[in-house]
């Protein structure tokens, strides 16, 4: 049994209890004072903003309407219908001002004035274009003949849930995994972050993968692709619109007054239209996580998907341990290194972990609702297979090949740290 310390004099504000202490991990009463010690993280966008406030209002209600439904497909709703069509008229206005600009050069060649209008329309039109996901410069496919048991796993699972085979796989030194689009011909690509891979047994892998593939399978992603560059083109349209910040003027003449608060009432119609299609989409995003997580389920067992997202907790060690690594220019395995701060880690500290995984702020990231919700609808449902879609061989050589990309990611999370750390 764990023997647990007090620190001298180290009183609970909230209860007045002793606080417990453990050198070098958070203090935290079990009353919940200190328990969220981490910092809280900056929104690196104005939709994680919102996705974040929308979280907070919205995210019970959306799990109490799953709950009392037995199966978790729903029909189109009518704010995804409504949402199909806001998109689509934003895409019609883009065609327009291309269309328009293209008239206004050819058939006005003698007007001057309607010529440069012509120009500044296509200009518009050409930055509001859609865009589609393209690999980073940083980003590079695996192949089949050096990963065969990574594909042949991957491959056997999508054929178990029914969904199409990918085009190829990216590891990378993400605390994550996605599934994305990539380019005009619409190629399916699973990202997998090996820093959150290598905490985990293959079959909670296996889990994270299925995960990704039920988007797939509920539509998602193409869903993403319409409206999301419809969302593209409104934020485009806003910053276009949108003028410089007031106090950074040294100084503004009286017709400029009236020119500024003009253009700063057009850039609000398509920030306010961007709103309307966030608040639309915000219901069916979420009820998308919880039912891809449904058909993980169904593939590879809800405990294993369960416990899968436990392993998230971690990513505060490995960073931290990232840090250590940096600063010290140690020679040591990252990966073992974080393996064994995990085994030592104090049972309290564990504790406060899971904690924080219960609370209902806690989420893996803006978009998707709180992990206790998630783990309460899986345990609700208790799906799972009834056989397993991989053999054990397969997904054993599968954590093998995962594992040879070790020293590779992490001279790149070094690296990376050390790059950002010099820039402040």
């Amino acid at each position: 049994m764990e023997q647990i310390n007090y620190a001298i004099g180290q009183v609970c504000p909230d209860c007045s209890s002793a606080i417990p202490f453990n050198k070098g991990y958070v203090s935290w009463c079990d009353c919940g004072y200190n328990m969220d010690h981490s910092p809280s993280e900056m929104t690196d966008s104005k939709l994680n903003a919102l996705y974040e406030k929308l979280g907070n209002k919205r995210g019970q209600r959306v799990f109490q309407d799953l709950v009392s439904h037995k199966k978790l497909r729903q029909g189109i709703s009518f704010s995804k219908s409504l949402a199909f069509m806001v998109a689509t008229i934003v895409h019609l206005i883009s065609i327009s001002l291309f269309l328009l600009g293209l008239y206004l050069l050819i058939f006005h060649i003698n007007s001057f004035i309607l010529m440069a209008e012509g120009l500044i329309l296509l200009g518009m039109a050409w930055l509001a274009r859609p865009r589609v996901p393209k690999l980073d410069k940083g980003e590079h496919l695996i192949s089949r003949q050096d990963f065969p048991f990574l594909f042949e796993a991957v491959d056997q699972l999508a054929d178990a849930m029914q969904v199409k085979r990918i085009d190829g796989i990216i590891i990378d030194d993400e605390f994550n995994a996605s599934v994305a689009q990539i380019g005009w011909r619409r190629r399916r690509i699973i990202k997998i972050g090996l820093p959150l891979f290598s905490l985990m047994e293959p079959e909670e892998q296996l889990a994270i993968l299925a995960h990704e593939f039920g988007h797939i399978s509920n539509g998602d992603l193409t869903r993403s692709f319409y409206i999301g560059t419809a969302v593209y083109t409104l934020q485009t349209w806003h910053e276009l619109l949108n003028p410089v910040p007031i106090d950074e003027y040294d100084s503004m003449g009286f017709f400029e007054i009236p020119v500024y608060y003009f253009m700063a009432f057009l850039a609000l119609i398509p920030y306010s239209v961007f709103l309307l299609l966030v608040h639309l989409l915000f219901d069916d995003s979420q009820r998308g996580e919880y039912l891809a997580d449904e058909r993980a389920a169904k593939a590879v067992g809800y405990k294993y998907l369960i416990s899968s997202m436990e392993k998230f907790q971690y990513a505060d060690t490995f960073y931290l341990k990232v840090r250590e690594l940096a600063v010290r220019k140690n020679s040591l395995n990252l990966f073992d290194a974080v393996h064994e701060q995990i085994k030592i880690m104090p049972e309290r500290e564990k504790e406060r972990l899971s904690r924080l995984a219960q609370l209902e702020t806690s989420k893996l990231d803006s978009t998707h609702p709180p992990t206790f919700y998630r783990i309460q609808l899986l345990e609700k449902l208790k799906a799972a297979p009834s056989t397993s879609a991989i053999g054990k061989d397969t997904l054993a050589m599968m954590q093998k090949e995962l594992g040879t990309q070790q020293t590779r990611i992490q001279e790149e999370v070094i690296e990376n740290y050390r790059f950002v750390l010099n820039m402040y």
